[in-house]
């Protein structure tokens, strides 16, 4: 798979942290937590520093490090992307020209959140970081967490000048918005162009519509159900495909009853029992409670048998 052809199940790496005062960065998990996603769960390309792996809670130097960590744990095996998105412009630019040194195969750019610029102000932060790098660039709509949506227009309007942006990862819990994205970009880019869903529960979904598959935290757990699905529904297995999704779509709600990763984190606990790959979460976020722990530990025991 080349970056052009973004495909599959992408998961976004949480960012190990050791159980101190500091919760500081604990490097050694981090190549522990490379080889299972990759070896035990099959990823076909992980992300980096992403909002999964508590990027607002990360700063500029440890992001650049946990970078670094993740490209040399993972050997070439899958492609790195690395998630540069900002609410300040320049410092989008930045992260992402570190990375183009540094070796990433493309970045994850997610909407500028909290000040909610208009589709313009989208389009020109957007133009600013596609002119300043030639690395491939996933624009990230996720209007639940940033507070604006990149409108279908902006997108295609984005796609159609800028070569390097290459894919979607698609989040706006709106159905009728997924549909209108996956007909235009097909039907009017006249190249390949990703369309990845980052709404774990909406990976059948958006295979049906045409998709490339998901960006999923939930591959941390269900790497090796999410690909089987996927592999089912491309040979024609429709039915076994969305018996699939109906049969894990608990746990990943349960994923998600409390601010992410943090049950994330607690299931990994749960599922690597004896080296606990999860780990704490930093502030302002807050661990998994145990009711919720046990909760979790039945129902995986249900999704894995």
């Amino acid at each position: 798979m080349t970056m052009r052809e973004l495909k599959g199940m992408i998961v976004p790496n949480i960012t190990p942290f050791k159980n101190d005062a500091a919760r500081s960065l604990d490097l050694e998990r981090i190549d522990k937590l490379v080889d299972f996603i990759i070896d035990k769960q099959n990823a076909d390309a992980i992300i980096a520093v992403g909002t999964t792996g508590e990027s607002t809670s990360l700063s500029h130097d440890e992001k650049e490090v946990v970078i670094l960590r993740t490209l040399k744990a993972v050997k070439e095996r899958v492609p790195v992307l690395a998630a540069t998105g900002s609410a300040n412009t320049q410092e989008a630019i930045a992260m992402t020209q570190f990375c183009e040194r540094s070796g990433i195969a493309g970045v994850l750019l997610v909407s500028p959140y909290y000040i909610r610029p208009n589709q313009d102000g989208l389009y020109q932060h957007f133009s600013a970081v596609a002119q300043n790098t030639k690395l491939p660039i996933i624009l990230y709509n996720h209007p639940g967490r940033t507070g604006v949506s990149i409108q279908v227009d902006t997108l295609i309007r984005l796609a159609q000048r800028y070569e390097n942006i290459i894919g979607i990862k698609d989040c706006p819990n709106n159905l009728a918005l997924s549909t209108d994205v996956a007909r235009r970009c097909r039907s009017e880019l006249g190249r390949s162009f990703s369309f990845l869903t980052g709404e774990d529960e909406f990976i059948y979904m958006n295979i049906c519509l045409g998709g490339d598959g998901a960006i999923a935290a939930s591959g941390h757990l269900l790497g090796n159900e999410i690909k089987q699905m996927i592999d089912l529904f491309n040979k024609g297995q429709v039915e076994q495909a969305r018996k699939l999704q109906f049969m894990i779509t608990d746990l990943i709600r349960m994923l998600f009853v409390m601010p992410s990763p943090a049950p994330l984190k607690a299931a990994l606990d749960i599922l690597t029992e004896g080296e606990e790959l999860g780990g704490p979460v930093r502030l302002p976020l807050v661990d998994a409670p145990e009711d919720l722990k046990q909760k979790l530990k039945i129902e995986l025991a249900r999704v894995k048998g």
